[in-house]
C-alpha cells in the first residue's frame, strides 16, 4: 500500500495506510481483514511485444522476456477446495520450470513483483519461488525483509501490487518489472536493475514471468 500510494494510476494514490489502521479493521475471515484483499477497479493496460530484432532499433531500452511457467493442481480437488500442501506442490513444478525456462535462479532476481491479490499468496511465491526456505516466509516479511525502501532487502511489490493499486491480475506486477527495467521509472528508478519477475494468480493456477 505503502508503494501503491505513491503511483498516479493507483486507486489508493495518496492514501498511504498505517499500522493502527490496518489492526483496528474488522476481520472478514480471521486472521485476515478487508486490506488483505485488493479492492475491485476499472482499468485497462496494454503491452507491445515485437522481435528483439526489432526491438533494438525502437527508441526505448528493450526488456525481454526470458522465461515463463505456468502451475496446474496435482490433485482433483473440488473447486476452491485445494490445501496449501497442493498449493505449494504445484508451486515446485511452476518453480523448476521457471527456473530452467529463463536460466536463472530466485537469487539472481532483482525486482521480485509477487502476486497479492490476498496478502497471504505472497508469503506462499515467496517460498514456492525459493526466496526463502518453506516456512521462513513471515520471518523474512516480519523483519522488513522485502521492504522496497531499505537497502539490501527484497523490493518485493515495489509497484504496489494488486493490494497497492487494485484488481488486475498481474499487470501492476508486469508494468513495475516493464518501467524499472527499462528505465522509465522516473523518480521511483531503481538503480543496477537486470532482472525482474512478474507473477499472477496462485502457484496451482497461474504463473509467472521473468524479464531481462
Amino acid at each position: 500500500r505503502k508503494n501503491g500510494s505513491r503511483l498516479p494510476w493507483s486507486a489508493w494514490y495518496q492514501k498511504p495506510l498505517t499500522v493502527e489502521q490496518y489492526m483496528a479493521e474488522e476481520m472478514i475471515f480471521e486472521p485476515m481483514c478487508r486490506f488483505d484483499a485488493d479492492m475491485p477497479v476499472e482499468g485497462v493496460a496494454c503491452f507491445v511485444l515485437t522481435s528483439a530484432e526489432r526491438a533494438r532499433d525502437l527508441p526505448h531500452q528493450p526488456v525481454y522476456v526470458s522465461g515463463f511457467a505456468s502451475g496446474y493442481p496435482t490433485r482433483n480437488r473440488a473447486m476452491l477446495h485445494w490445501t496449501l500442501d497442493d498449493i505449494m506442490e504445484a508451486g515446485k513444478g511452476l518453480s523448476a520450470g521457471l527456473w530452467e525456462s529463463s536460466g536463472l535462479a530466485a537469487n539472481q532476481i532483482d525486482l521480485p513483483q509477487l502476486y497479492d491479490g490476498f496478502s497471504p499468496f505472497v508469503y506462499i511465491w515467496l517460498e514456492t519461488l525459493g526466496f526463502c526456505k518453506p516456512g521462513e516466509a513471515h520471518g523474512l516479511i516480519l523483519s522488513g525483509g522485502i521492504d522496497s525502501d531499505v537497502p539490501g532487502t527484497l523490493p518485493v511489490m515495489s509497484g504496489g501490487g494488486a493490494i497497492g493499486n487494485g484488481r488486475m491480475h498481474g499487470v501492476p506486477q508486469m508494468l513495475e518489472c516493464y518501467l524499472q527495467l527499462s528505465g522509465r521509472a522516473g523518480e521511483r528508478q531503481r538503480d543496477n536493475l537486470t532482472t525482474g519477475l512478474a507473477c499472477h494468480s496462485t502457484p496451482h493456477f497461474g504463473g509467472a514471468v521473468v524479464y531481462t
